[in-house]
């Protein structure tokens, strides 16, 4: 009396379409560790772009206001600001305080109107 073996199917890897050579876990999908790092990396590759995005803007943003406050420049109109690369879209923080909007860029407070920036101040970071 004989006993059929059942072969398993065939799987293929996720992310390159290749055989899946058996062995070790049956229900692997992938079939090197290069293959499931890359496979991976692709999923996560927008996020990572568009952090990259506000991280930079972030950056150009505290690098103009720190300009500023080099200079001892405390109070700037929004074009003149656009002009050297700031956009007031990217801040860390936002509070209203008295009926003023009061922003953040990391360490550099400042007051916002829709015209203009004033009260530019960096603050101490405890």
């Amino acid at each position: 009396m004989g006993y059929l073996i059942e072969k398993p199917p065939v799987r293929y890897c996720l992310e390159c379409g290749e055989p899946i050579a058996y062995g070790g876990r049956p229900d692997r999908k992938f079939c090197s560790c290069g293959c499931r790092n890359s496979y991976h990396n692709r999923g996560y590759r927008e996020v990572r772009i568009i952090k990259h995005r506000i991280t930079s803007a972030l950056d150009k943003n505290h690098d103009v206001l720190s300009k500023l406050l080099r200079m001892g420049v405390t109070a700037m109109s929004l074009p003149d600001l656009a002009q050297m690369g700031f956009n007031p879209e990217y801040i860390t923080s936002f509070s209203k305080n008295g009926g003023r909007t009061e922003c953040r860029c990391y360490d550099i407070k400042y007051f916002l109107t829709p015209t203009r920036i004033f009260s530019l101040v960096r603050t101490n970071i405890v």
